[in-house]
């Protein structure tokens, strides 16, 4: 299977599973494209590029992304940010809403967002998440964290993850670890809260 917004590479997985072996490379990318989307549940949001610059990011009142004067924005951080439009008139950055990139939303100025119809919605033409050259590509920028995440996560569940166990007589044992490695929760931190 083709990779698809991966989080890290085939040669950072083979790497630490210590095996350079091209026969696994079709079960690794599926092994990368589980581990990425894994850690997307686990964080409750994903790390790859949302391109809007063409068909824009549409907000509609009733999605419970506007709270106020505030627009939730669904991915972040913010690449680009080409125009917002709102109820068909363009309203303008620093004039008519400011970003709040630390809380990924958009404030406006004058108080709400007026989207008081069921059919009334925000338009946000820009790019969001991390910049990627292609969808089999890792993100430019992605958090390290998030990569060494991915790779660990990715090794057991390939099924290839060896390790040496030590024995009560010292003997060493080859085993296979397919149980993703607690360091892994302390690296990604506290799983995200379902809403």
């Amino acid at each position: 299977m083709p990779l698809i917004n991966p989080y890290c590479t085939v040669a950072e997985v083979q790497k630490e599973l210590r095996n350079t072996d091209s026969a696994l490379n079709a079960e690794l990318e599926t092994a990368i494209n589980q581990a990425s989307r894994w850690i997307d549940d686990y964080k409750g949001r994903d790390y790859f590029l949302h391109d809007h610059s063409v068909s824009a990011l549409v907000i509609r009142a009733t999605d419970g992304d506007i709270v106020q004067d505030e627009l939730f924005l669904p991915y972040y951080p913010i690449i680009t940010l080409t125009s917002v439009t709102v109820k068909g008139t363009t309203w303008t950055e620093n004039t008519d809403f400011v970003r709040d990139t630390r809380r990924n939303r958009l404030i406006s100025v004058d108080g709400e967002w007026d989207l008081s119809e069921v059919t009334d919605k925000v338009d946000i033409v820009g790019k969001f998440g991390y910049d990627q050259a292609s969808s089999a590509a890792v993100p430019t920028g992605l958090p390290l964290h998030i990569n060494k995440a991915a790779i660990l996560v990715a090794a057991a569940f390939s099924g290839h993850n060896r390790k040496e166990a030590v024995g009560l007589d010292g003997g060493k044992t080859e085993v296979i670890e397919k149980d993703i490695p607690q360091v892994v929760f302390k690296i990604l931190g506290a799983r995200a809260k379902a809403i």
